[in-house]
């Protein structure tokens, strides 16, 4: 079996765009966790990294927003 990394993006602004642009090539490699606070761009994120991603509003909590 083989582990992931995983990894964790706080906030989807900026600079997300090339974090995005990498780890979306790594997909098979890498377990990837967004904290951002804004809802409405959770969409743009998961077209980004694909429907596996898991998204939170709070870099705190657990669990998809």
């Amino acid at each position: 079996m083989v582990r992931k990394l995983k990894v964790g993006i706080l906030g989807a602004g900026g600079i997300f765009e090339a974090h995005a642009s990498g780890f979306s090539r790594l997909r098979d490699r890498c377990e990837v966790v967004v904290a951002d606070t804004n809802v409405d761009g959770h969409p743009r994120i998961r077209k980004q990294l694909g429907n596996e991603v898991e998204i939170v509003s709070d870099y705190r909590m657990e669990g998809s927003a």
